[in-house]
């Protein structure tokens, strides 16, 4: 039996929060709230300020609202597929917290 400390390469457990985290610090959706999740934003994108709120994103960046339907989209078939993990790409990349 080996220890964190005996393996530096040891992976951290997943923390059970919604804070951001870095490469080593993975969320995971289960499948029942990636579907469930899925079906919510399908349901939002019927909402009437559904278009108010993609044009104030909209006028954050540099995205169009079709760019932005598009990725939405794609998100919420990848939900309905089942279970994914995720993290953030890089620790260098992390807001701070206070």
């Amino acid at each position: 039996m080996t220890s964190a400390r005996q393996n530096p390469s040891a992976p951290e457990p997943i923390r059970h929060n919604y804070q951001p985290g870095g490469m080593h610090d993975s969320k995971r959706i289960e499948a029942a709230d990636a579907t469930e999740w899925a079906s919510a934003l399908q349901v939002a994108k019927r909402s009437p300020y559904f278009s108010g709120m993609m044009r104030a994103h909209i006028g954050l960046g540099r995205s169009s609202e079709q760019s932005l339907l598009n990725i939405l989209d794609e998100f919420i078939q990848f939900a309905h597929d089942g279970a994914f993990v995720f993290s953030l790409c890089a620790e260098a990349e992390l807001p701070t917290i206070a």
